[in-house]
């Protein structure tokens, strides 16, 4: 089953949450870490990044390629 851009972009904001919460931080459901929170903190900023190379790690896939997919829409 092949995963949309969004999705992969959903699950990767997913996995920063996660790590967010793991250093004791609070974010609200659907707080997009690739937009918002990148230029608002750098521990948010750390986490999406985090994310990133754990999304690529575990399925081969390049976050920032799906955000630009989608941009180009």
């Amino acid at each position: 089953m092949m995963r949309t851009d969004q999705e992969i972009i959903d699950q990767t904001n997913a996995i920063a949450r996660i790590i967010y919460k793991g250093m004791g931080y609070q974010t609200p459901k659907g707080t997009e870490f690739h937009t918002e929170a990148v230029n608002r903190h750098p521990h948010e900023r750390s986490c999406w990044n985090s994310a990133c190379e754990i999304q690529e790690l575990m399925t081969d896939t390049e976050v920032q390629n799906c955000i630009d997919n989608l941009e180009d829409d």
